[in-house]
């Protein structure tokens, strides 16, 4: 049943429970810097711009400290830093750079964190609980592509420096947001949540995704 997916069985702003290491570990392999590129990832749609990278928020907060930044009204948000990827509408918040690795199989990504901020050198993967976390580990089973319309498309189809109406897609299909906390005095605009793989209760992300490519051919 779809109530008894693990990513339900969380309470607000409690972090996702310990993770196994994905298997098929696989040692590292020349990197093909041919069709390989870096940039960042964000969600269209909202009236703040969406960002994916490794913070999520605390809504519950409103004094400064240490992780805190100020927003448009003078109050702080918490940003906690999580190797979980989120996406986050925070002004205050950073899409992560990431590397995109051309594999062997056509339209496939091994993806890295290049961040100095962010878990570099970090893998994407996927956990038991279906979350999309920062692995030490390799494996080309957390390989991900990029759609269009359906279709798979490669850096060579991504002529511009921002690429728009994309789906990101792995082995479970596309990719989805869970857990969405809320700073509240925002009016529903400044949020958070984890992205998932399957079993998310905001939905699916689908054709939304925006790539924007920072530098191709690179190892």
């Amino acid at each position: 049943m779809f109530d008894q997916h693990p990513l339900k069985s969380f309470t607000k702003h409690k972090k996702p429970p310990p993770l196994l290491i994905p298997k098929n570990r696989l040692p590292r392999s020349i990197m093909n810097k041919e069709g390989s590129f870096t940039g960042s990832l964000y969600i269209s749609g909202y009236s703040l711009p969406c960002k994916l990278g490794f913070q999520y928020l605390d809504s519950n907060s409103t004094y400064s400290g240490r992780g805190f930044a100020a927003n448009e009204t003078g109050i702080k948000l918490l940003l906690p830093k999580t190797d979980y990827l989120c996406a986050n509408t925070a002004p205050e918040s950073s899409a992560a750079l990431l590397h995109f690795e051309q594999t062997d199989n056509y339209g496939k990504y091994i993806i890295t964190s290049r961040d100095p901020g962010f878990y570099t050198g970090c893998y994407l993967g996927i956990t038991d609980n279906s979350y999309i976390f920062a692995y030490r580990p390799r494996s080309e089973s957390n390989a991900f592509s990029f759609k269009r319309n359906g279709k798979v498309v490669t850096l060579n189809d991504m002529t511009e420096a921002s690429n728009s109406d994309l789906e990101l897609v792995c082995r479970d299909g596309g990719i989805e947001l869970h857990k969405k906390a809320v700073y509240e005095p925002s009016q529903g605009k400044q949020w958070a949540a984890y992205v998932c793989t399957k079993g998310g209760d905001v939905g699916l992300i689908g054709p939304k995704i925006t790539l924007k490519i920072a530098e191709r051919n690179v190892e």
